[in-house]
Parts: structure tokens; C-alpha cells; sequence
């Protein structure tokens, strides 16, 4: 079952892990910067979540506020890496 993300108005980053075997590989991110607070972003997250039980993909996620003047992470946006994963055969419900 996906996690339940409890809803806020802060910026977070979520960066979602894929764990494969004894390793995890960092798939996608949900910058908040990009959408202006937790309130947009939590809901997203818990969508993501639910796809990748859906789809049985082990993941974890990784909530964090981003460093003052941190950068972008160099890491696919969840709507770009969903694409991805819907263009190689998996149907969104």
C-alpha cells in the first residue's frame, strides 16, 4: 500500500529510489520549488507512490527540504519518468 504524505504548504524535495537486489538507484524527483508548496506536491507523491505499488516496483522515497542555494537535481520530474515507464508497455489505471 502507498504511504499517505500528510499535506502541508512547504517545499520539499521527494526523491524516489528503485531498490534492486542490495542496491537503490535514484529514478525521479518532485522538486516543490517547481510547483510553489506541499500542498500541490504531497498529492503528487502519493500518486507516484500508488503507481509504483501498482506497477510493483519496489521503491523508497526520500523527503527533504532542498539546501538554500542548492540546484536542480540532475534527475528525471516524476511526469517525465511516468512517461518513460507508460512508453516501455506499463498502463496508468
Amino acid at each position: 500500500m502507498a504511504e499517505t504524505i500528510t499535506p502541508g504548504n512547504r517545499v520539499y524535495l521527494y526523491i524516489f529510489w528503485v531498490l534492486r537486489h542490495d542496491d537503490r538507484d535514484p529514478v525521479c524527483v518532485i522538486d516543490g520549488r517547481r510547483y510553489g508548496g506541499s500542498d500541490v506536491t504531497d498529492p503528487l507523491a502519493n500518486e507516484a507512490m500508488a503507481e509504483f505499488a501498482r506497477l510493483r516496483i519496489p521503491v523508497e522515497m526520500e523527503l527533504r527540504a532542498p539546501g538554500e542555494h542548492e540546484p536542480p537535481l540532475r534527475l528525471p520530474s516524476w511526469e517525465e519518468y511516468h512517461a518513460e515507464l507508460v512508453s516501455l508497455g506499463e498502463k496508468p489505471q
